[in-house]
């Protein structure tokens, strides 16, 4: 609640002016020309909209100094030796075997590898469904192929059909018998 907030506020300001005192060391308690206890106020107005310090350039500059230091002091480590001597100590977790091995399964010699065959099989599914999916897109719509016992069991009703009224239109009769050559 609100009196919880002032309470945060107050000891984030006592952190604030702890920390700025302890960095300034031998400073005279001003920074840049501002007082330490006007920095520790106004830090505690922006710690509302919680944003951090921002360093000054001598702290900036003491940090870089000590980071130098810290890597001066550091030996220098070879990875690429310490890969190469690890490498060489240690043993295999599999066990070297004297046969090649392969990925697929043993044939013997002047046989065709079962995956070949398996391969050859699928492009020859692949092309015939291909082919279907030609001959099905051929066919207009609302027609159907059918079978070649029905196709010709049609066919030849049809033509029996046909050869039944072409007799029916020879035996019409000829004449020039018209209204208008009357």
């Amino acid at each position: 609640t609100l009196a919880e907030r002032a309470a945060e506020r107050r000891a984030h300001v006592e952190r604030v002016r702890s920390a700025t005192s302890t960095r300034s060391g031998s400073e005279s308690g001003s920074e840049g020309g501002i007082d330490v206890s006007t920095a520790a106020s106004s830090s505690a107005s922006a710690s509302a909209s919680s944003k951090a310090r921002v360093p000054t350039s001598e702290e900036l500059s003491a940090h870089q100094r000590r980071i130098d230091e810290a890597r001066a002091t550091r030996d220098p480590v070879d990875f690429l030796r310490s890969n190469r001597d690890k490498a060489a100590t240690t043993t295999s977790v599999a066990p070297k075997s004297s046969s090649s091995t392969t990925t697929h399964d043993e044939h013997k010699p002047g046989e065709v590898p079962k995956y070949l065959l398996q391969r050859k099989r699928e492009l020859e599914e692949a092309e015939e469904a291909r082919k279907r999916a030609a001959e099905a897109e051929a066919i207009p719509a609302g027609m159907k192929v059918l079978p070649e016992a029905e196709r010709i069991d049609t066919l030849s009703v049809l033509e029996r059909r046909r050869e039944e009224t072409l007799g029916e239109l020879n035996h019409l009769p000829l004449t020039r018998d018209t209204l208008a050559f009357r």
